[in-house]
């Protein structure tokens, strides 16, 4: 059996912020790319408040992560290619 790429026929772009966010890394893409993602389900957003000693509100920013069926297919498809 064949496990697919979570991002089968999706462009390198897309697959490379895919991969970029499974392994907590910063994407380096155009919006697009993550609006795309983010409609495939491939992706989601949460928001992360980061707080500061200097009085002010917390700076909010938007975090990005895969959701856990696509990760787990995704090391799945990792394990048969590179096993």
């Amino acid at each position: 059996m064949t496990i697919q790429h979570p991002c089968h026929g999706l462009s390198r772009a897309e697959r490379n912020a895919f991969e970029a966010i499974a392994i907590n890394l910063k994407p380096k893409c155009s919006a697009r790319t993550i609006q795309r993602l983010m409609e495939r389900g491939l992706i989601a957003k949460q928001e992360k408040s980061m707080h500061f000693s200097d009085g002010l509100p917390p700076l909010v920013v938007d975090d990005f992560y895969v959701p856990l069926p696509v990760h787990l297919q995704w090391c799945e498809w990792g394990a048969e290619r590179y096993g």
